[in-house]
């Protein structure tokens, strides 16, 4: 099975927040970082301009949507955004609504059913990509990479993060040091009792030079920043479309 059809199929419970998350306070907490500093990346590039669009590829529960709303809603010239929030499974969509509050909802976001891998969208299309927490679970991740450069125009943001392997006795020992042993003892045991393709194949992590691969992979696009999140463990990446002469 593959990835996009397992992810198109769960309700991801699993990734829901509160006490008896698989993820810690801290795991949580550089999440929200992440989305936070993404917004204000997309903030200084598309902050001038009137009712930019912004692709939030892995809509998922809302949450990266919620914080870049409050973003240009506090900070913008025109405090006017329109969101495509594009999810495989539109299971998500009602609860997305509640994190970004019904009457946001309905003015600044347009919730879209598609695969990351074949967005129906002409070339050009969005002011800035946003793509976090998502990419780690794509069956190719070089292929999605040149799906959202597509959609974003000549000059625009892409903003995705991957998850960074150290080797598997040092990410091991850094996984039980973010989530705490318990956590960690239920992955563990989750991977024994789930053997199945459907479940040991959720997602990947890369080696650095494996990801200068993806990016150097795709021709068109500048590298502005890379930064290291989750105590090293999650790569967050800023590319920019770049104009043609």
């Amino acid at each position: 099975m593959s990835r996009e059809r397992y992810f198109a199929e769960s309700p991801m419970n699993w990734f829901r927040p509160g006490p008896d998350s698989r993820y810690s306070p801290y795991h949580w907490s550089e999440m929200k970082q992440q989305a936070q500093y993404a917004a204000r990346l997309v903030l200084e590039g598309c902050g001038d301009l009137h009712n930019p669009y912004i692709g939030i590829v892995g809509f998922g529960f809302g949450r990266d949507t919620a914080i870049l709303l409050d973003a240009f809603r506090s900070e913008s010239k025109h405090h006017i955004v329109s969101v495509i929030g594009l999810d495989i499974n539109p299971s998500r969509f009602p609860q997305a609504k509640r994190e970004i509050g019904e009457a946001q909802f309905r003015e600044s976001v347009r919730p879209l059913v598609a695969s990351m891998n074949h967005v129906p969208f002409v070339a050009d299309s969005l002011d800035a990509t946003v793509c976090l927490e998502t990419m780690v679970h794509a069956d190719d991740p070089h292929a999605t990479l040149t799906e959202l450069l597509r959609i974003t125009k000549p000059g625009g943001l892409t903003i995705v993060n991957l998850g960074l392997t150290q080797g598997r006795i040092r990410t091991a020992l850094l996984v039980v040091k973010i989530e705490g042993l318990m956590r960690s003892a239920v992955r563990v045991k989750e991977r024994i009792q789930h053997t199945s393709e459907r479940y040991a194949n959720r997602m990947s992590l890369y080696t650095p030079l494996q990801i200068q691969d993806i990016i150097a992979r795709n021709h068109g696009v500048e590298l502005l920043e890379q930064r290291s999140f989750l105590r090293g463990m999650a790569a967050f990446i800023v590319l920019r479309k770049k104009i043609p002469c």
